[in-house]
């Protein structure tokens, strides 16, 4: 029975702050920061389902950020609103994440904003980068150098990618499914191929370092 109202305060907890996020964002964010780790993460959850919870408190949204990542999130996924430099710096509180799917601002996030990021994330398996021209091949370079660990990579989109930034991501030894659709990916390394749909054009890759590919062009 305890555990039954706990998790009903819990529930009422986070409806009160998601429903008052505009409140929270502009003066009480800090407070936030109170919050038992669980409850933290069930909160950042529900926050970005959808943009319209966070887009309330898109004033404040790296207050609001910094305030609910800690060490046992392991799961972000702000695919619903378009992200910038001020939300990469706070996610480097969340060293132990291990799926980050985000949606790159074009006008407002760089380079230099992925290479500051990356070598905190040593855990991270699964990420998800789509459409991002600030996405080139010295990301993929300190991801390859900073996240070994990596089985999922999604770059669907980002156009400044090259087949230098896929030699660089060859040494990752555990990526099963790897998605360059819309990339300058182009026919690679003449030893071992493996063909795939990248956009309107088939594209080849080498295989030598990397027998568990799984080739996703969508």
């Amino acid at each position: 029975m305890t555990g039954v109202v706990c998790d009903t305060l819990t529930n009422l907890t986070i409806k009160h702050i998601i429903h008052n996020l505009q409140e929270f964002s502009d003066s009480n964010y800090d407070s936030l920061r109170f919050l038992p780790p669980e409850v933290k993460n069930k909160l950042l959850k529900a926050c970005t389902v959808s943009p319209f919870y966070l887009n309330r408190g898109r004033g404040n949204l790296k207050h609001i950020l910094s305030a609910l990542l800690n060490s046992q999130t392991i799961a972000a996924d702000i695919t619903s609103i378009n992200v910038d430099d001020n939300v990469l710096q706070t996610l480097v509180l969340a060293k132990n994440l291990q799926k980050l799917h985000l949606k790159p601002d074009e006008n407002c996030i760089s380079t230099e904003g992925f290479l500051n990021l990356f070598p905190y994330l040593h855990r991270l398996c699964d990420l998800s980068l789509r459409n991002s021209s600030a996405v080139e091949d010295n990301v993929l370079r300190c991801l390859a150098n900073n996240c070994p660990n990596l089985t999922l990579l999604d770059f669907g989109g980002c156009r400044n990618i090259t087949d230098d930034g896929i030699k660089s991501i060859s040494k990752l030894q555990n990526i099963t499914c790897l998605t360059v659709s819309y990339s300058q990916v182009n026919i690679s390394y003449p030893m071992f191929y493996n063909h795939f749909l990248c956009g309107e054009f088939t594209i080849k890759c080498l295989l030598v370092k990397l027998p568990k590919y799984e080739w996703h062009s969508n």
